[in-house]
């Protein structure tokens, strides 16, 4: 009975053993699974100051990895590689950009790599299994350092031009100018109560002008009014001439009418009167006239005369010696 006993404590323990080295075999699995890494190179042009082996590889500010190897470009002197190693999962995108930023004030900087757009793909090895290349830009500091010079002289060009509006002819003329709105202050403060007079006068013209411009309004509305009874009786008298004149017309083109008959019943007796009788008129006329004129002589003799008219010349006429 006790060795069965001990039979079962050793399948037991075994099964206990087997079942613990499964365990540790698949929590070493996902150890290593987890502390998988991707290696990426990276230029860059300038100096890298305090960037060293093992310094930290960040994602969006997130620590991922670190720097495991920093080399001259043999190719290009001026260029810096550094390779790092970041975790496997590490969404690095082919837009994606490294940079060196400082980490504080102690002198050591760290890789700074941004997350890039969400639509452009993942960065993978090449063709031949190199390490894929992040692209670089300057860093803040260096851009700042490499922009002095023309910062330096924008700021020396700011500085004369200061200068220029600072000289003393400038200093001169503002001082004057301010003397000068200095006087006018005190000059309008003295007239302030003519000011607040003609304020006064302003506001009741202003009065006096919406009124009168009411008045004008109404005297248009009343022009208006006018205009419109003038224009209506104007038509009622306009119709009246109307029909007066065509009333006339019409006794003109009857009286027309009448004058053409008669002339065309007289035709003939025109006719002969046109041919001789003005010639007979004429004559008339002539012998007329001679009437008239022996009358008027018959006239004047009566009247310078009468005794004479009437007996004759019985007295002696004058004789010239």
């Amino acid at each position: 009975m006790e060795t069965r006993a001990h039979h079962l404590l050793i399948g037991a323990f075994t099964l206990a053993l087997i079942a613990g080295s499964f365990v540790f075999v698949l929590w070493l699995a996902g150890t290593s699974s987890r502390d998988a890494t991707t290696r990426y190179q990276i230029y860059f042009y300038g100096a890298v100051d305090g960037l060293t082996r093992s310094s930290e590889v960040r994602y969006n500010g997130v620590p991922v990895g670190n720097v495991v190897d920093i080399t001259l470009d043999r190719q290009s002197p001026n260029r810096v590689q550094v390779v790092i190693s970041v975790d496997a999962q590490t969404p690095i995108r082919q837009d994606s950009v490294a940079q060196l930023q400082p980490q504080g004030i102690t002198g050591v900087s760290f890789v700074q790599i941004s997350s890039g757009s969400g639509s452009s793909p993942l960065l993978e090895a090449g063709p031949d299994g190199g390490m894929a290349e992040i692209v670089s830009k300057p860093s803040t500091l260096e851009q700042v350092i490499t922009g002095a010079p023309e910062l330096i002289r924008r700021a020396n060009e700011v500085l004369d031009r200061i200068n220029t509006v600072i000289s003393d002819e400038n200093v001169r003329s503002v001082s004057t100018t301010l003397a000068s709105v200095a006087k006018v202050s005190e000059t309008v403060a003295s007239k302030s109560d003519e000011f607040a007079r003609i304020i006064e006068n302003a506001d009741a013209a202003t009065r006096d002008l919406a009124q009168a411009t009411q008045r004008a309004s109404r005297l248009i509305r009343s022009i208006e009014d006018a205009l419109d009874l003038i224009s209506r009786k104007i038509d009622g008298e306009f119709s009246t001439l109307l029909r007066d004149a065509s009333a006339t017309t019409r006794d003109f083109g009857r009286l027309a009418q009448g004058a053409s008959a008669l002339i065309a019943d007289n035709r003939d007796g025109l006719k002969t009167f046109t041919v001789s009788g003005l010639d007979q008129f004429a004559r008339f006329i002539n012998e007329a006239r001679q009437l008239v004129s022996t009358m008027e002589r018959v006239a004047s003799r009566l009247e310078n005369d009468p005794a004479r008219f009437f007996f004759g010349n019985d007295r002696p006429e004058f004789q010239a010696r």
